[in-house]
């Protein structure tokens, strides 16, 4: 992989749907004008229960197989869409596939476990640990397929590396085909897990030039955290491929509607999904996508939209975790 090759150039392993749809939709409240909304249905990229994992995943296993490899591992909480979509891909691929999980063995199948189930992926869980803790687990594991003659492939939390973001700037590129010169939306919202997708999207706008700022709302760490580590992805990437293109000011990140922590159902978040599912004919999973709704419908209350302007929704996915 050279380190100045554009993200278009890159090989791509074919599966889903593209490019999604870009929907008009309305949001109504007794008190506002309607809030108009461009939803980009990652949602529906045909692959599983669909999600923006499919994206990054095109990348990471078209560079899996170029590498040899035949046995994928990658890590998430027991309902990650990641890990799910991970064992899609590895089954179409034709690869094995080992998901680690850092948390017990729920012992009853529900929801995105079903999924990684029906996948044929093995699955590991290893109790309430770290992060550096899973990602030895994960390198131990390696050493010990490498001796039993297979060639693995480590796949960060949420395919946020490298790849994982270039699946995103490519994204924006075709965003722009799908506006055909049409003004960009002033305000573009996405969620914040482990940050490949909204520095892919952030970094886009900059390659892309496309004239928008980015709302995300952290649904996993607090926002010094995030902050600190989507700065340290944006310019990684930046510098590794696109070191000509000059950073903007144009995000915005929010850790207030994390609530509880990861995977913790908020009130706010129930009653965004409640309005979604009634007003748009969206499902929303209260982990990422309930909660990042919600964010924009707080700014939007707030007066951070204003009436008329257009504002995109990125609907990441999740149904297999609707379902936990």
């Amino acid at each position: 992989m050279t380190a100045s090759l554009p993200a278009e150039t890159l090989p791509v392993f074919q599966m889903g749907v593209y490019p999604t749809p870009l929907q008009s939709m309305f949001v109504r409240d007794a008190n506002l004008p309607a809030l108009k909304l461009l939803v980009k249905r990652e949602d529906l990229c045909g692959v599983g229960f669909g999600g923006n994992k499919v994206r990054k995943l095109r990348l990471l296993v078209a560079d899996a197989l170029a590498r040899g490899a035949t046995v994928l591992l990658t890590c998430g909480g027991p309902q990650s869409n990641h890990c799910a979509l991970t064992a899609c891909a590895a089954a179409l691929a034709g690869l094995k596939c080992e998901l680690f999980f850092n948390a017990p063995n729920p012992h009853t199948d529900t929801g995105n476990q079903r999924i990684d189930r029906r996948m044929g992926a093995t699955r590991t869980f290893l109790g309430a640990v770290t992060e550096p803790e899973v990602m030895a687990a994960m390198h131990a594991r390696a050493a010990e397929w490498r001796q039993q003659g297979e060639t693995p492939y480590l796949i960060p939390l949420g395919g946020s590396d490298v790849l994982g973001v270039l699946g995103y700037v490519q994204a924006i590129r075709e965003l722009k085909e799908q506006l055909a010169g049409q003004p960009a939306p002033p305000f573009m919202v996405v969620t914040s897990g482990s940050l490949g997708t909204v520095a892919g999207l952030v970094l886009g706008t900059w390659v892309h030039g496309l004239d928008t700022h980015v709302d995300t709302f952290s649904v996993l760490w607090r926002q010094e955290k995030a902050q600190a580590r989507l700065a340290a992805l944006l310019e990684e990437v930046r510098a590794g491929f696109y070191p000509h293109v000059t950073p903007r000011a144009n995000y915005t990140l929010s850790d207030a509607q994390l609530g509880g922590g990861y995977g913790v159902a908020t009130a706010a978040g129930q009653e965004a999904a409640e309005l979604a599912a009634r007003q748009c004919g969206l499902m929303l999973e209260q982990t990422y996508t309930a909660k990042t709704f919600a964010g924009m419908l707080a700014n939007w209350r707030a007066g951070r939209y204003r009436p008329g302007q257009r504002v995109l929704y990125w609907h990441t996915g999740g149904a297999g975790g609707y379902f936990a």
